[in-house]
This record gives structure tokens, C-alpha cells and sequence, in this order.
């Protein structure tokens, strides 16, 4: 499993990090621009993780061993309409992923350069 996933579906009590991870998945595939202005995924793809073709780093991402990271917590922050605070542990700042709408909750997850771990709900 992903840390990433295993991490924010603590938050979904009702949702596996697995089911969380074909979520996430299918909500990329189907919704290739995720925020204004108009950001394509595949061009997030292709800067982050340096995969020129989008439709394979959708078979990977689908993958139980495959690493999610920024993009999918940008998914996440959507798809359940929560803010994600991100702590850096190794320079101690924040990184923060904001719904457009409404947010109905804020998270905090903590990043220590390979490994996410679960912070807290902000109600």
C-alpha cells in the first residue's frame, strides 16, 4: 500500500486506502484540468514525475505499490471538498491544498521527504 493513501482515508472512515486510491484515480482520469487556470494533469504528470504519456501513469497510479503524492492529494482536496495541510518536516513549512467551493473540513498530513503519516482533523 501507498502511506499516502493509508494517511488520508483515516480521514474517510467509511473508505479503504484502496478504494480512496481508485477514487482518486478514476476522479484524474475523468477530470484532466483540476484547477483554474485550466492545469492539465498531464502536464502536472509530466513535470513531477517526468511520464510524457498520461494514460500509463493512470495504470501505474492504479497499482497498490505506486507512490501518490501532490497530484493526488489535489484530487483528494476536490473530491471530498477537505483543505490539506501538508508539513514538511524537513524545512518545517507548510504546503496547503485548497478546494475550489466550499471546504468542509481541513487535514493535516505530515511529509518527511518519502514517507506521509496521518496529523489531524481541523474541524
Amino acid at each position: 500500500m501507498s502511506c499516502l493513501f493509508d494517511s488520508i482515508s483515516n480521514f474517510l472512515p467509511n473508505i479503504t486506502s484502496q478504494e480512496l486510491r481508485h477514487i482518486i484515480v478514476d476522479y484524474l482520469q475523468t477530470n484532466p484540468v483540476l484547477m483554474a487556470p485550466k492545469v492539465k494533469a498531464s502536464d502536472i504528470v509530466r513535470a513531477e514525475s517526468h511520464e510524457h504519456h498520461f494514460p500509463r501513469y493512470i495504470q501505474k497510479m492504479r497499482k497498490s505499490e505506486t507512490w501518490g503524492g501532490a497530484l493526488e492529494i489535489r484530487c483528494f482536496s476536490e473530491l471530498f471538498h477537505m483543505r490539506v495541510r501538508v508539513f514538511v518536516i524537513a524545512n518545517q513549512k507548510w504546503i496547503e491544498f485548497v478546494p475550489q467551493g466550499d471546504i468542509k473540513k481541513t487535514i493535516t498530513i505530515h511529509w518527511n521527504g518519502s514517507h506521509y503519516t496521518p496529523g489531524s482533523l481541523i474541524p
